[in-house]
């Protein structure tokens, strides 16, 4: 019932009628009140035998539990009442003496709340368009890129719901089919930022430098590659084809900075100075790769380029052939005393996981021996709804991860970045991907390990250890997976 008068002040009013007015008057007041109540909600009588404090917790849990279901976007009136109701009853319960009037409100606040999740219910059956294509825009990030945008969408979500509770589904509709496309717009610009946002601010930093004049074909090549991109996003926002297409573009934007510092370092010497350096480096390869110095030939670069080019080729192939006999010397070498070897290797590695093992707790990590590699599954790191930066409260756990490294005296990681199903699978594969990317980080500044020894991998939601229908499947799928490959 939204509520003109407490409880209390309609029983002032009738007792009031009973001592100075007419059985006429108090029966138009009666009236007037009941037809108020029944034209608006229907509240079943309080228990008066309850506790109101119990009541009231069970009303603020109700009330944040709704909010954490969308209640207040799919039927924003009704759940305002409810947390006004709400906030009313926590003043009473702290204030007044009237145990009735208490109850009676906190009654009534769930009465609303259960009024407010039936509507809920239609709009999340009439708007599941616009409702999906809002989680999908969230999940992209959109609220932080374009937050006054995605306000605005919000605010027309939210008269959507007001419709619904009006019974109003044919306008409701069709204002579904424009915020759902608004939603979508704002989703796409959100990928298309995550992806492209680098590069594009890369192009833009080259042709202030003049890059249009300078290095010309660069950035044509970029903003080709660019603009390609972008079309492609545009007719296939959820492809795995993306990241690398991104990758391609952002290396052809750093290339354009490459080329214009050697410009502009080359922009000060004559042409002869620049052939003359160039010559000099081949000299210098030349002598590298014959082992021996090299006197300076009379040819043309060209020419100069594929003798050393062959050179070069010639001492792979030898590479190749000495790395096939080392790998049969090897293999005959593994033949001699292989069963020694391996229960030596079972030990060790045995005893390396034990070790590994004492240093987390049961909630950090889980600890597995796979053959030449170990997998630790930092279960226990977590990080903020669609962040990247790792909380500090878990540089004590990647500690630990580090002496684990020492102990098996790895020197190269893979990191992988997992998600669970909630959101959009483009969002939750660059989430991942830039999660893992922070643990590596983390891992090289503090000297654990060299960059060339890292391999970072975001898998999204691809490979999941749980099922994705509970809580609890969900969290566990939420994590980042290190595999060291052992000594």
């Amino acid at each position: 019932m939204d509520r003109k008068f407490s409880m209390q002040a309609q029983r002032l009013t009738v007792v009031a009628a009973v001592k100075h007015f007419s059985y006429a008057t108090l029966f138009l007041i009666l009236s007037t009140l009941l037809a108020a109540c029944s034209s608006s909600l229907k509240v079943e009588p309080a228990n008066y035998n309850a506790d109101p404090a119990k009541e009231l917790a069970e009303l603020k849990s109700a009330v944040e539990q709704a909010r954490a279901e969308n209640v207040n976007i799919l039927s924003p009136t009704w759940f305002r009442k409810a947390e006004d109701t709400n906030a009313e009853a926590a003043a009473l319960v702290k204030q007044s003496n009237d145990l009735r009037e208490m109850l009676d409100t906190i009654q009534l606040g769930t009465t609303q709340l259960e009024r407010a999740r039936k509507f809920a219910a239609i709009s999340r059956r009439e708007l599941a368009g616009p409702f999906a294509a809002r989680e999908a825009a969230m999940n992209a990030g959109a609220p932080e890129l374009y937050a006054a945008e995605f306000e605005s969408v919000e605010k027309k979500f939210i008269d959507l719901g007001k419709e619904i509770e009006a019974n109003d589904l044919k306008d409701a509709q069709k204002g579904g089919r424009i915020v759902e496309a608004r939603y979508r717009q704002l989703e796409l610009r959100a990928i298309k930022q995550h992806m492209l946002g680098k590069a594009r601010r890369l192009i833009v930093e080259a042709e202030a430098q003049k890059a249009v004049k300078l290095a010309p074909r660069s950035l044509a090549a970029a903003k080709k590659s660019l603009a390609e991109t972008d079309v492609y996003i545009t007719q296939n926002p959820y492809s795995k084809e993306v990241q690398t297409r991104a990758e391609d573009v952002l290396r052809k934007a750093e290339h354009i900075h490459i080329v214009l510092q050697q410009v502009n370092a080359w922009s000060e010497h004559s042409v002869e100075d620049q052939i003359l350096n160039v010559e000099n480096s081949i000299t210098k390869v030349e002598a590298l790769a014959s082992g021996e110095d090299s006197k300076q030939r009379v040819q043309l670069l060209d020419d100069w380029f594929l003798t050393v080019m062959e050179r070069v080729k010639a001492m792979r192939d030898s590479q190749r052939f000495l790395n096939t006999e080392v790998s049969n010397l090897q293999l005959e070498l593994q033949k001699l005393g292989r069963e020694k070897q391996q229960q030596e290797a079972r030990q060790l590695a045995a005893a390396q996981v034990d070790r590994i093992i004492t240093l987390f707790d049961s909630k950090e990590a889980d600890v597995y021996r796979q053959g030449d590699t170990m997998l630790i599954r930092l279960k226990g790191l977590s990080f903020e709804v669609g962040k990247a930066y790792i909380p500090p409260q878990h540089y004590p756990l990647l500690t630990k991860l580090q002496k684990a490294m020492k102990i098996v005296g790895t020197q190269r990681v893979l990191i992988e970045g997992h998600t669970d199903l909630t959101g959009s699978l483009s969002f939750n594969r660059v989430l991942s991907q830039r999660r893992a990317q922070s643990v590596a980080t983390y891992l090289i500044n503090n000297g654990s390990i060299s960059k060339s020894g890292v391999t970072v991998i975001g898998y999204g939601p691809d490979k999941p250890i749980a099922p994705n229908n509970t809580a609890e499947g969900r969290r566990l799928n939420r994590r980042i997976d290190i595999t060291l490959v052992v000594k």
